[in-house]
């Protein structure tokens, strides 16, 4: 649902006014992943987790990306957990089992929250899996939880079957780890090169951004054309 901005985008020509041709609107499988990506120059933009990206420019400062467009205001890294786990805070994470290997957001992130949580001793258990096997693995119960974003790891736990009170949310944000969320990102050399696609790119994004506020409902029958299995109701 949160991806609606960039399809409603394609869809409605923005793209195209601000002279931007787009070929491919791809999958991520994972924030650093998409990051080496965009870094590498597979992808000329990536949406990624804005502490993700500063994590990957410290590790690759030769190739460094930048952020041109916030998304969210607010981080949705968290860790979605079974609430018969009996994990109410990061320090009840130790030694369990949880979805999410390197290269996604919060596998790569997590010493943010143990740290503003005081809770540095604290071991996960990764169970290093892709990210479309995460809510399956929870259904079952062979993790106790997965690590991603709260917009993409609830909607896909309540389409198993999960409700709000079968599950606890430990997000980032109430543990003192207070970032910023979702970024559109390019290198500095396609943006120093190209700063008008930049910008066309930018006004695009948010025209369908500001679209998909005002008329959800639209956004989402647009991206059941993409996915006929999608549950609107869930994705609203």
């Amino acid at each position: 649902g949160t991806h609606a901005p960039f399809f409603v985008a394609g869809k409605k020509g923005y793209f195209k006014a601000n002279g931007v041709t787009v070929d491919a609107i791809d999958a991520g499988k994972g924030a650093t992943n998409v990051a080496v990506s965009v870094a590498g120059g597979v992808y000329q933009f990536g949406w990624v987790d804005m502490p993700s990206m500063i994590r990957f420019n410290a590790m690759n400062p030769s190739s460094p990306l930048i952020a041109v467009y916030i998304s969210f205001d607010d981080t949705p890294l968290a860790l979605i957990t079974r609430a018969d786990a009996g994990i109410k805070k990061p320090a009840d994470l130790d030694g369990k089992k949880i979805a999410g290997g390197p290269g996604t957001a919060v596998h790569d992130t997590i010493s943010i929250l143990l740290k503003a949580a005081k809770a540095e001793n604290v071991k996960v258990d990764w169970v290093n899996v892709q990210p479309q096997l995460f809510g399956p693995m929870l259904k079952r119960g062979e993790v106790a939880g997965t690590g991603g974003f709260t917009n993409s790891n609830v909607p896909a736990a309540l389409e198993l079957g999960f409700t709000m009170k079968d599950l606890s949310v430990i997000k980032y944000s109430d543990f003192g780890a207070d970032m910023y969320g979702l970024t559109l990102v390019t290198t500095k050399k396609f943006a120093d090169e190209n700063p008008e696609t930049v910008k066309g790119v930018v006004a695009a994004l948010n025209k369908g951004t500001k679209d998909t506020i005002a008329d959800p409902d639209a956004a989402l029958a647009l991206m059941k054309e993409r996915d006929p299995m999608m549950k609107l109701d869930i994705e609203k």
